[in-house]
């Protein structure tokens, strides 16, 4: 309805209208994840880095801008899991969780 040529054109979004969506629960999850991952790679003497390597960022780290194709976001373990909601049903998801 809004999102026309001259809003994408004004805005710097695509024009086909195409947006991505996150959950923000499951962000949050997967950045909790790899801040978890990173803390044990630390503790066993990996990924260590001094803070001054940090000023620049690595040619083969893409920003949000960069990764037009959406390829960088997840990881690919992740896409081998099992969808750990598809047991709920509506009512379940109605329901809430149990007090």
């Amino acid at each position: 309805l809004w999102w026309d040529d001259k809003v994408a054109a004004h805005a710097k979004i695509p024009a086909e209208g195409v947006v991505y969506h996150y959950n923000p629960i499951t962000l949050i999850a997967v950045i909790n994840d790899q801040l978890q991952r990173a803390k044990h790679e630390v503790a066993n003497g990996k990924n260590d880095f001094a803070v001054e390597s940090a000023k620049v960022r690595p040619a083969d780290v893409l920003g949000d801008i960069d990764d037009e194709g959406g390829d960088s976001f997840v990881d690919a373990a992740e896409l081998n899991e099992q969808d750990t909601g598809a047991e709920l049903r509506l009512e379940d998801l109605a329901n809430g969780f149990p007090e």
